[in-house]
């Protein structure tokens, strides 16, 4: 509204010039210094709305995007110029709180595992310290679930042949024995390490680039840490999705439709959901 007013200065001023005589009790139009102090608040605040309506998206990964946007906001708001004593202040005051607020996201696990794992950004937004605990856990998780796989595989009949092949030959030293264990159980370690540096090695995607669409691309490539990178990158960046869905349920389903299932009201939801070009 702010800025709409600013856009609109000048029409207003004219407008009250040309009923003040005419009409009684309007108000008196914004000095020249009112209205600097309206431009540096719209200056500072232009960057929160933006990063809010990017955060919001619904068609488009957002988790990997939130501590990117904290930095970039942050940075935006450092260098902006502003000319009143009362912008400055803003200016500062903006600083202080986004700097505390946002120091839990930034430290959030999940958000900085998605970052890491976002081929737009990777470390680029990312502390030292956040960024080589990320690649640990990515490195962690994917070990613990080749683990996972292994054990059931060795329940099972080809398990019971790769134990006998691990037994220990009757004329087989020692050195013999470890070697050929190394041969039938692959350093998976390693692997994931390969996997993690060749992704970091790789350059940095444009921002339009499609996440998903990487990964699909990778599949083949870096298939452990594909299967890892979907897993997080899902997840909303906010919860401005639900509240569309809780807002979407409210518009079909009325209050006089009291008998409908659970089942209906999923198909009435979805149904909404779909895109014009779905109905022609």
């Amino acid at each position: 509204m702010l800025d709409s007013f600013l856009k609109l200065s000048n029409k207003v001023a004219l407008v009250l010039i040309k009923r003040s005589t005419s009409m009684k009790g309007l108000p008196d139009m914004l000095t020249a210094h009112e209205i600097d102090i309206c431009k540096d608040f719209c200056d500072l605040l232009s960057p929160y709305k933006n990063a809010t309506e990017k955060i919001s998206g619904k068609n488009y990964v957002t988790v990997s995007m939130v501590i990117p946007l904290i930095s970039l906001l942050i940075n935006k708001i450092r260098t902006l110029t502003v000319e009143s004593a009362e912008g400055k202040l803003t200016k500062e005051t903006l600083l202080k709180v986004s700097e505390d607020r946002f120091q839990s996201f930034q430290n959030n696990k999940t958000l900085v595992k998605s970052t890491m794992l976002d081929p737009r950004f990777k470390k680029l937004y990312l502390s030292p310290l956040n960024a080589q605990e990320a690649i640990q856990d990515i490195i962690t998780e994917g070990s613990a679930d080749i683990t996972e796989k292994r054990n059931s595989m060795d329940n099972g009949p080809n398990g019971r042949q790769l134990d006998e092949m691990r037994e220990v030959e009757t004329n087989e030293s020692f050195l013999e024995a470890h070697n050929r264990s190394i041969a039938i159980k692959p350093n998976t370690d390693a692997m994931e390490n390969t996997e993690i540096k060749l992704f970091l090695n790789l350059p940095l995607a444009p921002w339009e680039t499609d996440p998903f669409e990487f990964w699909k691309s990778q599949g083949n490539t870096l298939p452990k840490l594909s299967k890892l990178a979907m897993s997080y990158l899902i997840t909303p960046g906010s919860s401005v999705p639900s509240e569309r869905l809780a807002s979407a349920i409210k518009c079909v389903v009325c209050d006089t439709r009291s008998r409908m299932t659970d089942v209906h009201i999923k198909q009435r939801v979805f149904l909404k959901s779909l895109k014009k070009e779905f109905w022609r």
